[in-house]
């Protein structure tokens, strides 16, 4: 068996274990070596470290995130530490006199005045 065979093992693991699926949110929390534990690509993201990103694609020879910076990269599963699902938010609209207004822009009054 390949050192990539063993990596891509490895990694449908992990993905299993934490039920892992795209949207979901992981932190980068290591960097590695090019091509290190049988991975298939070089590391270049130093500067990524502590951040969080969102899984945009799991491929059998990395975890793709979703980079504001860079764009798409490829990171190894081993320097990834699961978060989880993301939180949903929950966007309030509201209508007043047949048109859609902005909650944001409320007063303290307003609010006082749809409490009632």
């Amino acid at each position: 068996m390949s050192e990539l065979e063993l990596y891509q093992g490895w990694q449908k693991e992990w993905v299993a274990f934490h039920n892992v699926e795209i949207g979901d949110e992981v932190k980068v929390i290591a960097n590695t070596v090019d091509y290190h534990l049988g991975w298939d690509n070089i590391w270049c993201m130093d500067d990524q470290i502590g951040k969080k990103l969102t899984i945009i694609k799991i491929p059998d020879d990395s975890i793709s995130l979703n980079n504001k910076v860079f764009g798409r990269f490829n990171y190894p599963f081993f320097c990834l530490e699961y978060i989880g699902k993301p939180e949903k938010k929950v966007e309030i609209t509201i209508e007043m006199n047949g048109e859609k207004v902005d909650p944001k822009t409320f007063s303290k009054e307003t609010w006082n005045n749809l409490r009632k």
